[in-house]
């Protein structure tokens, strides 16, 4: 098999983040709903030690809960990797990972951080994990550049793994 073009890899996420948003608007009154109030007491919005005031917290307000469900709705695609071996839009651009199965857990562990770490961030409710786990997707996603330049990512060589384009 040889290996998938950046092209494709970021085509696949695209997809990905795409039928995530379809997901987290279909979510928007439940899970939705309930990070947006996890989000409230997290960032402390409209108390008077605030950082969030002003009209920041009113337009997140309007569209808090599709903002704060979309890391539940993307690890959501995220955890079909695990379950059918591939994620949507991999399916669809014909990608597949190649690795041992210890490799492929620890693969997925490191890709869905940029979903699973806003997520556990507002479920805990603090300010301080709600930080740490942006800066955990912020760093996912960082790993990720390498790609286009042809280059394995930085979640490829730590869990050495490699994304190939299926024949």
């Amino acid at each position: 098999m040889t290996r998938a073009s950046g092209l494709r890899r970021a085509t696949a996420g695209l997809l990905d983040a795409a039928l995530a948003a379809v997901l987290a608007l279909a979510l928007t009154g439940s899970t939705g709903h309930w990070f947006a109030e996890r989000a409230v007491v997290a960032l402390r919005i409209g108390q008077p030690d605030s950082p969030w005031t002003g009209g920041i917290p009113m337009v997140l307000g309007a569209v808090g809960a599709f903002v704060y469900g979309y890391p539940f709705a993307l690890l959501l695609i995220q955890l079909a990797r695990p379950l059918t071996g591939t994620t949507p839009g991999a399916s669809l651009t014909g990608l597949h990972i190649d690795g041992p199965p210890s490799s492929l857990r620890r693969r997925h562990v490191l890709s869905s951080a940029v979903a699973w770490g806003p997520c556990l961030g507002l479920a805990l409710g603090s300010l301080t994990t709600v930080t740490i786990g942006v800066l955990i997707a912020f760093a996912s996603v960082i790993a990720s550049i390498p790609v286009v330049f042809r280059r394995p990512s930085m979640i490829d060589v730590l869990s050495s793994t490699s994304v190939v384009r299926r024949p």
